[in-house]
């Protein structure tokens, strides 16, 4: 996807042909069409675009493992926000509750 933050393994692979989209779902559409060989792109992003988009394709594609890297995403609060660190907070005791009584991995599981 273009502007995307690969791992720079890929960004230096020769032998690929990159062709940038601005969506997944576009590439999606090109890889079930055959159009293109393979995409990349965070597996549950993946399955929610197929969902979303072209539910009667969800299980047409399958993941190729290992992941190629892992990365860590963040989530953002406006530093103008005055209750900027009580959200901070308080969103990451939900996260600890949510891990201690299994309704995260509940919902992990679904994506």
């Amino acid at each position: 996807m273009r502007d995307y933050a690969y791992d720079e393994r890929f960004n230096r692979a020769r032998g690929l042909i990159k062709i940038p989209a601005n969506f997944s779902v576009q590439n999606l559409q090109k890889l079930n069409n055959g159009t293109i060989d393979l995409t990349l792109g965070d597996e549950r992003a993946i399955n929610y675009t197929l969902e979303k988009f072209l539910p009667t394709h969800v299980n047409a594609f399958e993941f190729i493992k290992p992941a190629l890297t892992f990365k860590k995403l963040y989530l953002a609060v406006s530093r103008s926000n005055k209750n900027a660190q009580t959200i901070i907070d308080d969103f990451n005791q939900a996260i600890i509750e949510m891990q201690q009584d299994g309704s995260y991995a509940q919902i992990i599981s679904k994506y």
